[in-house]
């Protein structure tokens, strides 16, 4: 499957991700993300639906 999705901005931290058998988890400590705490690692984790 091949596709594209554009996520709003100031949320995730592309350049801080990992991919296991369950999907692409991208970080969300992106320094504009109101909810990111700086003592914490949060990844969410992005799954394709057919």
């Amino acid at each position: 499957m091949i596709t594209e999705s554009y996520f709003e901005g100031g949320i995730y931290f592309p350049n801080n991700h990992f991919i296991t058998e369950k999907g692409l988890y991208l970080s969300t400590n992106n320094p504009e993300n109101p909810d990111a705490e700086e003592d914490a690692f949060r990844f969410e984790l992005i799954e394709l639906i057919d």
